[in-house]
């Protein structure tokens, strides 16, 4: 038997990759301080418009996004991602969806992995 599609899931897909083309942010540490934010929410980090090799780098999910895309630009705990930012200082972009429940991010999360396939989540993975 099939599994039912989860709708919910797959609108709030829609909807996040929708307002990642209005609301991308450069993922700097100012504007993460600005615009980032401190709640709960899955986020996804960005390769620069010209470089169409990868698109999405990352995403995760967060008790608190601002707090934690601050620690990605601070720590190097995902080599692959630190990479990245180290290369394309300044060039990154951002979004950050907020998420109704932490069991929402973690669907919302697993559905945005499986679509987009992140260099860095399935290079963390390896």
């Amino acid at each position: 038997m099939r599994p039912k599609p989860n709708r919910n899931v797959d609108e709030n897909l829609w909807a996040f990759n929708y307002r990642l083309e209005r609301n991308a942010k450069p993922f700097t540490f100012d504007s993460v301080k600005a615009d980032a934010p401190a709640v709960p929410g899955v986020y996804a980090i960005w390769a620069p418009e010209w470089e169409q090799e990868f698109g999405c780098l990352y995403v995760g999910k967060s008790k608190n996004m601002r707090s934690r895309l601050l620690q990605h630009l601070n720590d190097a705990h995902n080599d692959a991602l630190y990479r990245f930012i180290r290369d394309y200082q300044g060039s990154l972009m951002f979004t950050a969806e907020p998420a109704a429940s932490d069991a929402h991010a973690k669907l919302l999360e697993s559905a945005m992995i499986q679509r987009l396939e992140p260099e860095c989540n399935i290079a963390e993975n390896r």
